[in-house]
């Protein structure tokens, strides 16, 4: 009785991947979130085990931002940030600190890496700028008497008018909805004399009187 065995033996086959990735990553159609090590066996094309090894390292980034509205500071430290404007997505020049300070109110979210990942905050809403915060009497010109210039400036400036008139009550200059801490007005091309400048706002009215010399 003759047998004849033609025998081919396959061997099983191994192999380890480091990998990093940002947030998570499909491993053999599983989403891993966490780091750590992960082994799968599969079939190789010769129909034996081929174990996979996989060493993976998930990096995260804080995406939390502490609003101080109008002041926003993202709490994660030593990255890489770029201030956006969530109406538009668009990118906000020279906003590249970890704190932002908005000049309008709005929506505005900041955009974070750490040289691997890249990702985006949610937007924050900024609501205060310009909002009411002091009275009028709180409210200063100067200089006074003076030869060109005036300026008025306080917290208090914002949203109110402004009115420049002649000791007959006579307008010369009004400045409507005032968005700013500080207004200035060069008066040197008015006559030398006395001058009333009415601020108005929130119900409440405020005049000086200024001496150009």
């Amino acid at each position: 009785s003759i047998i004849s065995l033609n025998l081919n033996i396959e061997l099983a086959s191994s192999s380890t991947q480091n990998v990093t990735a940002c947030e998570a990553f499909v491993f053999n159609g599983q989403t891993i979130t966490q780091s750590g090590t992960y082994i799968d066996t599969l079939l190789n094309t010769n129909g034996c085990d081929s174990v996979i090894t996989l060493n993976l390292t998930i990096n995260t980034i804080d995406l939390s931002v502490t609003n101080n509205d109008p002041v926003l500071t993202a709490n994660a430290t030593a990255l890489s940030y770029q201030w956006i404007d969530c109406s538009n997505d668009s990118i906000l020049p020279g906003e590249t600190n970890q704190t932002f300070t908005a000049v309008r109110n709005g929506q505005y979210a900041v955009i974070l890496s750490d040289g691997i990942c890249t990702d985006t905050s949610d937007c924050f809403n900024v609501n205060t700028v310009g909002v009411w915060t002091g009275h009028l009497n709180s409210l200063q010109l100067y200089p006074n008497p003076t030869a060109g210039s005036i300026t008025i400036s306080g917290d208090a400036l914002f949203g109110v008018s402004i009115r420049l008139m002649d000791m007959q009550g006579r307008q010369i200059f009004t400045a409507l909805e005032v968005d700013n801490r500080e207004w200035v007005y060069d008066l040197s091309h008015l006559a030398a004399g006395t001058y009333m400048v009415e601020v108005r706002g929130r119900g409440e009215r405020k005049v000086f009187m200024v001496v150009l010399l």
